[in-house]
C-alpha cells in the first residue's frame, strides 16, 4: 500500500482479538450492516500469515417497509452521520430509510414546530448501549430489522 494511504474511508465489520486453533472454525459478524463490493482481511503488524481456507460473506438487504421503535427522552450519541433538514418526524424516518448506513435517528422538537433537530445514525441503542443516554428533549427512533 502507498505510504499516504488511509482506511478513514472504510467501515470496520468488526475485529477477533485472538488467536484461532489449527483446523478451528471462527464466526465474525458485523456489529452492523455494512455495504461494499470487497472484503479486506487485515492482521496487525508486518510479516503475519494468514490462511483462510472458506470466507462466506452474506448479503443482508433492506426491508422494503420502515418499521422504528421509538425510544422517549433518549439518544444515542457519537453515531451521527448526517444532520438533514426536517419539518416531521415522517420526514426524518424518510431520510434514515434512504440512507443505507443510518439504523437509527434521534429527533429534537423545535420550539416553533416548524423545522425539528434529525440526527441520522450509523448504529442502534442495542450494538451501542454505553452511548445511549438520557436526553430530555429528544427520541430516539430505532429501526426494527426483523420484519
Amino acid at each position: 500500500m502507498p505510504d499516504n494511504f488511509t482506511w478513514s474511508n472504510f467501515r470496520l465489520c468488526n475485529t477477533y482479538p485472538g488467536v484461532v486453533a489449527s483446523g478451528a472454525t471462527v464466526a465474525v459478524s458485523c456489529n452492523a450492516p455494512v455495504y461494499g463490493r470487497y472484503l479486506t482481511v487485515i492482521i496487525p503488524g508486518n510479516y503475519e500469515r494468514l490462511t483462510v481456507c472458506e470466507v462466506e460473506v452474506t448479503a443482508w438487504k433492506r426491508p422494503e417497509n420502515a418499521v422504528f421503535t421509538r425510544f422517549r427522552t433518549n439518544a444515542l450519541t457519537n453515531y451521527v452521520i448526517s444532520t438533514p433538514r426536517a419539518y416531521s418526524v415522517i420526514m426524518c424516518a424518510r431520510h434514515c430509510w434512504q440512507n443505507p448506513d443510518c439504523l437509527s435517528y434521534n429527533i429534537r422538537k423545535a420550539t416553533d414546530d416548524s423545522v425539528i433537530e434529525c440526527e441520522l445514525n450509523s448504529a442502534t441503542s442495542t450494538s451501542n448501549p454505553t452511548n445511549f443516554v438520557s436526553v430530555a428533549d429528544k427520541d430516539n427512533y430505532e429501526m426494527i430489522l426483523d420484519v
